[in-house]
């Protein structure tokens, strides 16, 4: 696969929004690929409409951190493609990353299709594997991230560029191991290493433990968890899989980190989220970005 013309590397900064809530109507989006963000992730879809069982308890650990909140509606893949068909007229300079929980193999290669049919554009497709599915989290799995990847080699040289989501990893053989597998298939461009710690832990009543408003657990706890997974698939992975740094963003400082271990941008989403309001704090955002890109040379 020549990834020589990979879609990212087209981007003016290193920052990216990442996906949830924030990013799945066409008014969000609009205000998102307006802004100073070099690109945007649209929330992950399924297949289908999918309603997510919703927790009414509030408790407010710190400024950053909710637990056990309410979660959204799943709209499914064919509101998210129209999101993006209108995104798209409205977009010709951001990058735009289409989002996809994975099901199973024979949902994911629909999508895939449909996608790929669509429009005769390059798409960046982030496949989320920290997503749960009726039993697990598929990206502990490297059996069944095999089968993906082999899924994966029939997109080579079509207009479709996937990558991988990942969840936290706290293993470095895992890492290691994992690295390998996704170096010998060669049919990704991009990895996510995400630090959300995802919903499988419960209590007795059968409530989630770690989650919140905007997915699963989200805020500075998070960065450290992903930072160190940037640095170990920096050290395992072919330096033509390009690595995107996510969780625990606030400052110029935690971009730079990101950047310092290997990734070559980042996604950032909770820390600038307005709750009541549902969207992102665009001016932060802005004000983030403008900072970074000014002080670069001194970082």
């Amino acid at each position: 696969m020549n990834k020589k013309n990979n879609l990212l590397h087209s981007i003016t900064n290193p920052i990216l929004a990442a996906s949830g809530v924030w990013s799945e109507s066409c008014s969000q989006l609009n205000d998102l690929v307006q802004s100073d963000l070099a690109g945007v992730v649209l929330k992950s879809c399924c297949l289908n409409i999918t309603n997510i069982v919703s927790h009414n308890d509030i408790l407010k650990l710190d400024n950053s951190l909710i637990v056990k909140s309410d979660l959204e509606t799943n709209h499914g893949y064919q509101y998210m493609l129209n999101t993006l068909i209108k995104t798209n007229k409205h977009s010709n300079t951001k990058i735009i990353i289409f989002s996809i929980n994975y099901e199973n193999n024979e949902n994911l290669e629909y999508i895939l299709n449909n996608l790929k049919n669509k429009t005769n554009k390059t798409i960046l497709v982030e496949i989320n594997l920290n997503y749960k599915n009726d039993k697990y989290i598929i990206g502990y799995d490297l059996k069944k991230i095999v089968t993906i990847l082999i899924l994966l080699l029939k997109y080579t040289n079509t207009n479709i560029q996937a990558g991988l989501k990942l969840p936290p990893y706290l293993d470095e053989k895992i890492i290691e191991r994992l690295s390998e597998i996704i170096n010998i298939y060669n049919s990704i461009y991009f990895i996510v290493c995400n630090g959300s710690i995802p919903n499988i832990f419960y209590t007795t009543d059968n409530d989630y433990v770690f989650t919140t408003k905007t997915g699963y657990l989200s805020g500075k706890i998070n960065k450290y968890i992903s930072l160190n997974n940037v640095r170990l698939f920096n050290k395992y992975l072919n330096k033509d899989i390009t690595i995107i740094g996510c969780g625990g963003i606030q400052s110029i400082n935690d971009v730079r980190d990101y950047i310092k271990y290997g990734a070559y941008c980042v996604q950032i989403a909770s820390h600038f989220y307005d709750e009541y309001q549902n969207k992102l704090k665009i001016n932060e955002i802005n004000n983030l970005i403008k900072s970074y890109m000014t002080n670069i040379s001194k970082l």
